[in-house]
């Protein structure tokens, strides 16, 4: 992007970037799926739609999870699908290990009173 300092306000010129152009990796994309579908499980406790769920790209099942600007800014600088499918995986995983931990200390919590680390 090249600033264009000749306005009042902050203004540049913008290149898109295209996506590369490969085929789709079908095991990335049903790992990625199925690891969207168990996290949508855990968080909401309401199965996710198969359907819908087939119909998202890596871009459109992010977008429902906060994962934060870095990870999100890491997902947006890939050009390529698989990548990305790779990547909101490893995020689709490491969320439903948090969320998992989150539970297991919740219900330590009310059974004793105590929650103990390691």
């Amino acid at each position: 992007m090249n600033r264009q300092d000749e306005f009042p306000y902050p203004a540049g010129t913008v290149e898109l970037l295209v996506s590369a152009d490969e085929d789709p990796d079908v095991e990335a994309t049903e790992r990625a799926q199925e690891a969207y579908a168990e996290l949508v499980r855990q968080a909401t406790e309401d199965d996710p739609d198969p359907e819908r769920i087939a119909g998202m790209d890596a871009y459109a099942m992010a977008a429902t999870v906060d994962f934060g600007l870095e990870a999100k800014q890491g997902l947006l600088e890939l050009r390529s699908e698989n990548a990305r499918l790779r990547l909101i995986t490893r995020l689709f995983l490491a969320a439903t290990k948090r969320l998992d931990f989150i539970e297991r200390a919740q219900a330590r919590a009310r059974s004793n009173g105590k929650v103990r680390f390691g």
